[in-house]
């Protein structure tokens, strides 16, 4: 039982939310709390929406009450299909949306990876799925790096850390450099 006048806050998270690429991602501005209802107008629409919110389990005079949140009130996410007829003119038919985020005028096309990136921080589980796949690899074997600033090189790894990252030697100038990478990183034996 809690002492009177706490209350302790448990909260959860959507499940992770995958970000499709095809799309331009738009942040658009709704009108006061229409969040949701231009959210549900969209996806008539046949306009890919994410709307990031949470919901938590707070104690209020001894009693379990369950409320939700955005973490972007005032905000969703719009993606719309590259070859669609009309463009970005659908998220201003929305009669709930009050503007668009935008840069010199025209709407702000966002970077599916970088949406991505906040979406995987917000409500992914990323460090299990680094473990999962780290779980793959032994110390002691030699793979290829795909992709980043040593893309090509040969990498032995030498210990799988904690993190779910992969600590490995990468040869450079005929010595050995120890580099921390994340599993995906390393092609597949």
């Amino acid at each position: 039982m809690s002492r009177r006048g706490s209350n302790g806050t448990n909260m959860r998270f959507e499940a992770r939310r995958h970000i499709d690429p095809a799309r331009h991602w738009y942040a658009v501005a709704t009108t006061m709390h229409a969040e949701r209802n231009a959210a549900m107008e969209f996806v008539g629409n046949d306009v890919a929406i994410w709307l990031p919110h949470y919901r938590a389990l707070t104690i209020r005079r001894n009693r379990k009450v369950e409320a939700s949140g955005l973490f972007f009130p005032g905000y969703l996410f719009a993606g719309i299909a590259p070859d669609r007829k009309g463009g970005t003119d659908v998220l201003f038919r929305n009669r709930f949306v009050a503007d668009v985020l935008r840069d010199n005028g025209k709407p702000l096309r966002l970077s599916p990876p970088i949406i991505q990136a906040v979406a995987d921080r917000l409500t992914g589980d990323v460090k299990s799925e680094r473990m999962a796949a780290a779980a793959a690899l032994h110390v002691g074997e030699i793979r290829r790096i795909s992709r980043g600033p040593f893309a090509s090189f040969l990498a032995e790894i030498t210990e799988l850390l904690a993190s779910g990252r992969v600590r490995v030697d990468v040869s450079i100038f005929g010595r050995a450099t120890p580099l921390e990478l994340d599993p995906d990183y390393l092609d597949a034996a």
